[in-house]
This record gives C-alpha cells, sequence and structure tokens, in this order.
C-alpha cells in the first residue's frame, strides 16, 4: 500500500493541466484551462481545469475530480496503478509494503492483460532487433521501405517469428496463462492447440491515447497469397478497434498545438509522414472512420484534413469518413494525392516542405470538392444533377452549427444554381425540422415543431439541473455542504443568548452545535457523509478539510466536494472596484450562515411537527402515548417559533 504523505507529495509534482492536456485540448482562459469533454460527446465547451485547486470539472456530464481521478476514468485503472502511473510521470519512487494475498488478489485482471500486451509489444521488438531471421526478414522489410532506426524504436515496430510457437511457448515460460494468451488475441486455437496469431509478420503496435499497448497490426511479409496481407487484434476486453486511432499517442501534442489533424489510411502512412517531420498525423487502422474515432480527434482539434489516395477508392473513403466528422462539428478539408500515390508514397519521396507547400496548395473545404465533384459527374443533366445536389445537402444538413451551415448552402446554390430558399428547406427536411416558412407565426402559440439545434443537439444534462425531487431539502443541504466546504475554518459572529455581545466561532463548529442540540443530521446520504468527513477532518488537526477532501482516496466524495465548489460563471472583474472580483457569499459569512442553518432547521423541525400531529390522528394510540406526542408537538412549537423569530418568518 502506499502512505497518504507519498500520495500527496504525487499530486503536488503533477500539474493536473499537464496530464489533461495529454488528453484534450486545452484552452487557457484567466487563471483556468477549458476544453471538450473527453468522457462524453459535446460541441461547447464544459470542461474546465483548475491547476490552482488542481481539479477538473464538466458541467456537461457532472464528471469531475484530481489527477488520480482523471487517470481512473480515462484509462479505466484502478486508484493504486493510476497512482503508479503518476509517481512514473513525476519521477517519484514509490515505497510500498509488502501486499497480503487478499490485496494480491484485489489486483483487477485488466491490468494483468495491459502487462501481458506491454511484455508481447517487448517480445516483437526483441524478435525483430536480436534474432537473425527478424533482422533478415523484419528490419530488411523495414529498412527497405525507407525507415529509420530511430523511426522504429519510436513506434515499438516488430517481428514475429514465422515458427507458429515461438511467442506462444515464450510468454507461457515467462508465466502468462494460456486463457490471458487468447483473451488479448495473441494466440489462436486450432484442434485444441495453440498458434501465434501474428507469425511471420511485421508487428505494427496498436497503442492508446496515454501510449500503452492494446493490440497489434501484422504485415504479412510472403506474397504467395495464401495470406491475409495485414490482421489485427480481435476486439476484446482491450482493443477497441471503433474507438483506436493509430499513432495518436505520439501526435496528439502535435495535434493540439497545431489545431490541426491529418486523418490517414494505413499505418506506414502515419510513421512516414512522421518520420518526415508531419507529426500530427493519425490513421482509422485500415478500417472506415467510426464516430468513436472522430470524437476522439474531436477532444484535440476541429480541423481535419484527409489524406487520401487520389484514385475513387480514396474518394469514397474520403467522403465516407467526411460525413461523420462534419457531424461532430469538425471543420474538413482534403487533399488528394497524385494518382497511383498513397501518403506512403508521397512522404519517401518529398521532403517536410515540399509536403506542406502541396497540402496548403491543394487542400480543399470539403463540401466545395463534393460540390464540384457531383457538378463534375452530373454533366449537364438536370434530372443526375439534382440526384447529386441531393447528396451535398445531405452532407451539409450533418452540420450542427446553423451559420457555418447556412454559408455552405448559400455556396451550394451559387454551384448548382439553386434558391437558398429550397436548398435551406431541403436541409430543414433532412435534419428532422420543419423549415422557418412553416413556423407557427403566434408567439404565444406553443410550438408543435421539432426541436431547435440548441435542444436537438444540446449538452448533457447537468447533474444540478434536476434536484432530487424526492428529498424536500437536497437544495438546502447542497447549500450547507458549499457553504461548509468554503468558509467552514472561517469565523463568523454570533450574538450571546443574554444578547450581552458576540462571539467568534469557527462557522464549522456553528453548524455542528446548531445540529448537536436538535438532533438534526443530513438527510442526503452522500452529502451526509460529506459533512461528517469535513468534521472528522477538523477533528484531526487538518488545516484545510476540504483540500483534504478534494485530494482523498474517495472519487464520489471528491467530485462532490468539486462539484459544490466550482462555479460555472465566474463573475467579471469589470464589475468591481479596482478590477479585484469580491467574493459575494463570503459578504456578510455571519449572517448569511446563520440565516441559511436557521432555515433548514425550521424546515426539518417543521416536518417533523407535522408528523407529529399526523400521528395524533391515529386511533389506536395509547392515552400516554397521546400525552407524549402533545409534549413532542409542544416543544417543537416553542423551537419553531424561536426560530420564526430569528429567521423573520411567520
Amino acid at each position: 500500500m502506499i502512505d497518504r504523505q507519498t500520495i500527496d507529495r504525487i499530486l503536488a509534482a503533477v500539474p493536473i493541466e499537464d496530464l489533461v492536456g495529454d488528453y484534450v485540448r486545452l484552452t487557457k482562459r484567466g487563471s483556468n484551462y477549458i476544453g471538450l469533454c473527453p468522457f462524453h460527446s459535446e460541441k461547447t465547451p464544459s470542461f474546465n481545469v483548475s491547476p490552482s485547486r488542481g481539479i477538473y470539472k464538466c458541467f456537461g456530464c457532472g464528471k469531475g475530480g484530481n489527477a488520480v481521478s482523471f487517470l481512473m476514468e480515462i484509462e479505466q485503472l484502478n486508484f493504486i496503478d493510476a497512482i503508479k502511473r503518476l509517481a512514473k510521470r513525476a519521477g517519484i519512487q514509490i515505497e510500498e509494503r509488502e501486499e497480503t494475498e487478499a490485496e494480491r488478489q484485489q489486483r483487477t485482471e485488466h491490468e494483468s492483460l495491459m502487462l501481458l500486451l506491454e511484455w508481447a509489444e517487448n517480445y516483437y521488438q526483441k524478435s525483430l532487433t536480436d534474432s537473425a531471421e527478424g533482422k533478415v526478414s523484419g528490419l530488411g522489410y523495414l529498412t527497405e521501405r525507407g525507415l529509420t532506426a530511430e523511426t522504429i524504436a519510436k513506434f515499438g515496430l516488430g517481428y514475429s517469428p514465422a515458427d507458429g510457437h515461438a511467442m506462444c511457448q515464450a510468454a507461457l515460460q515467462a508465466g502468462y496463462s494460456a486463457s490471458f494468451l487468447q483473451r488479448v488475441g495473441l494466440v489462436t486455437e486450432r484442434n485444441g492447440e495453440l498458434y501465434d496469431r501474428f507469425r511471420e509478420r511485421v508487428i505494427f503496435p496498436i497503442r492508446s491515447v496515454s501510449g500503452r499497448p492494446i493490440g497489434f497490426g501484422g504485415r504479412a511479409l510472403r506474397t504467395d497469397g495464401k495470406l491475409a496481407k495485414y490482421i489485427n487484434s480481435p476486439e476484446g476486453e482491450i482493443y477497441h478497434k471503433s474507438e483506436t486511432l493509430f499513432g495518436l499517442s505520439l501526435a496528439k501534442r502535435a495535434i493540439a498545438q497545431q489545431d490541426r489533424c491529418f486523418l490517414v489510411e494505413g499505418y506506414l502512412d502515419v510513421i512516414q509522414l512522421h518520420q518526415r517531420g508531419l507529426e500530427n498525423v493519425v490513421a482509422s487502422s485500415g478500417t472506415s472512420l467510426t464516430t468513436e474515432q472522430t470524437r476522439l480527434i474531436g477532444r484535440f482539434t476541429k480541423n481535419v484534413v484527409l489524406l487520401y489516395d487520389g484514385d475513387s477508392a480514396g474518394i469514397k473513403a474520403a467522403e465516407r469518413g467526411a460525413d461523420l466528422l462534419l457531424a461532430e462539428g469538425i471543420n474538413v478539408s482534403i487533399v488528394l494525392l497524385p494518382e497511383g500515390q498513397d501518403p506512403d508514397d508521397f512522404a519517401k519521396a518529398h521532403t517536410l516542405p515540399e509536403i506542406q507547400e502541396f497540402v496548403e496548395g491543394n487542400r480543399k473545404d470539403f463540401i466545395h470538392f463534393k460540390a464540384a465533384n457531383r457538378l463534375k459527374a452530373g454533366k449537364g443533366d438536370p434530372a443526375q444533377l439534382a440526384k447529386l445536389a441531393q447528396d451535398v445537402v445531405k452532407s451539409i444538413a450533418l452540420i450542427p452549427d446553423g451559420i457555418t451551415r447556412a454559408l455552405y448552402i448559400q455556396e451550394a446554390a451559387r454551384q448548382f444554381s439553386l434558391g437558398e430558399e429550397l436548398l435551406t428547406a431541403e436541409v430543414s427536411k433532412q435534419r428532422g425540422q420543419k423549415p422557418l416558412i412553416a413556423r407557427v407565426k403566434n408567439p404565444d402559440t406553443p410550438s408543435t415543431e421539432a426541436p431547435t439545434d440548441a435542444a436537438a443537439e444540446g449538452e448533457a444534462a447537468s447533474p444540478e439541473a434536476e434536484p432530487k425531487a424526492q428529498n424536500p431539502f437536497y437544495v438546502q443541504e447542497r447549500e450547507l455542504a458549499s457553504m461548509l466546504l468554503r468558509y467552514g475554518v472561517e469565523n463568523i459572529q454570533i450574538a450571546e443568548d443574554d444578547e450581552s455581545g458576540v462571539q467568534s466561532v469557527r462557522l464549522a463548529d456553528y453548524m455542528a452545535a446548531e445540529f448537536a442540540v436538535d438532533g438534526i443530521a443530513f438527510t442526503d446520504p452522500l452529502l451526509r457523509r460529506l459533512y461528517d468527513g469535513y468534521q472528522q477532518q477538523l477533528a484531526e488537526g487538518t488545516p484545510d478539510p476540504q483540500q483534504a477532501l478534494l485530494s482523498g482516496l474517495d472519487p464520489e466524495l471528491t467530485s462532490l466536494c468539486i462539484d459544490l465548489t466550482t462555479d460555472r460563471y465566474p463573475l467579471s472583474k469589470r464589475w468591481f472596484p479596482g478590477g479585484k472580483v469580491a467574493d459575494l457569499s463570503h459578504d456578510d459569512l455571519s449572517l448569511n450562515a446563520q440565516q441559511v442553518v436557521l432555515a433548514f432547521k425550521w424546515d426539518i423541525l417543521s416536518q417533523e411537527l407535522a408528523a407529529k400531529r399526523e400521528e395524533l390522528k391515529n386511533p389506536e394510540l395509547t392515552s400516554e402515548e397521546v400525552d407524549e406526542r402533545m409534549h413532542q408537538i409542544h416543544d417543537l412549537s416553542l423551537v419553531l417559533c424561536r426560530l420564526s423569530e430569528l429567521t423573520k418568518r411567520i
């Protein structure tokens, strides 16, 4: 196990903006950063990172936490593995006590499978560089393709021997189980015997966004036509082809910095361009682009350049992918390479400046390109042109932003010599909306038409949008918990009972005393855990209980803490004298705290009083029980009268 002091040191050593920046393209806004949330699909940034507090918070899906919880969520790691990853990043040595058998059994199988994949990647690399067969066959092929030793090492390329049992036997000898080898797709079973899946192939490791191997691609070296040229790891627990982009772990920084991503089709396309210096390039791993892959790109940039072969197959592949990208609000342009060349060939034959010059000279906006391509195919035939114009309209209708759609409609109308109103109506039809001319004219009449873009395609509902209706005190308890987290250690001024003066007391102590005197507690279980945790931190002498909870080992409490202490819309400095933002909730803290606490008590006790009165209606009560209820009602009524005076309630 890892001690608390080490965890705090690790969290302090890893700036959260740097960690999150490896997965999300962040833009600085004031003292914080914003970006598109990596945990849900959105088109308007609602994901906030606060370096000063070491936390992140998405106001769309509600997720929030610290560096550990972010890594746990995005990489599907357990707590210990996330801490180890952060420690390695920070260069901090972790000293652990020896695990017990029970703790050892708690390790997730997921991490065991990941370790097996890392072992396999290392095995293939050594097979390429250390074995005679690998040097002749694998290294010979890669060198012939123009790859340098540095590039080969950077992408972790390897070789799987022709012996169909070599890797499997080595893995078993290393202590890995046959079932794990099958689960990650490294071996196949035939007639009760295990065979290496990738035998006699050059190996391309497929890595997660963070750079860990999750699968492999294999390129056959025999050309007798009996073997598939390329095979990939099968879909499984670790590798999900539709959610993976080849080369992203090495390209993500360049994509975010240049705010542009080049999308190609094959492994060698990525590697050759990267070797030439064009590092913001990824591939869809030999499969048609998927929605999950477009969203993955959208974390880092909203600008994609499709760099495909110039033949008809390349154009079709580009068009299929472009529509998915447009639907995610991504700006798409296309560059078609000279006929007969793919990005691999083109990169080998040109320098980086030549590649960049060619791209800028031949890059076309995708909608414009598609319209021109359809006009050329129509050859002046009105019926054919009408059908092709519909095809262009389908792509325009996918674009979520209304202004962008309108601009493309104008351009398409000009190119096809059609009226804008006609194309606008057709786009609305494609989007399942009524055209503007058919909308209800009376603004007081409720509209029954399809929802607007904002509603139909809006962000995930905020978790605060609909408080827990079944708990009438939930909103008040959130307000109390928020006040406690923000100002619990600060002193407030409380009037003495005899009105002889005031006493200074910590807000947290005031809350505890007021709740204790009437036996009141939070009704929401999670908020009660937070309140109890805060008070416990204070009792243990923790100087900053809020920070202790934020960096605690309970992800649920950490997320709630962030939720209660993070404001989505901070006030501008322009509203305050001298440009200094005042904390409005902190002003008159003494008065605010007392009003909130007393109002909460009033509501809780009012409900209790109503319940006691309801119990009196029970005809089965004994006379002693009736007397008891009457005394309780009398006592509660006196307390509520006093609270009414203090809170100015009737």
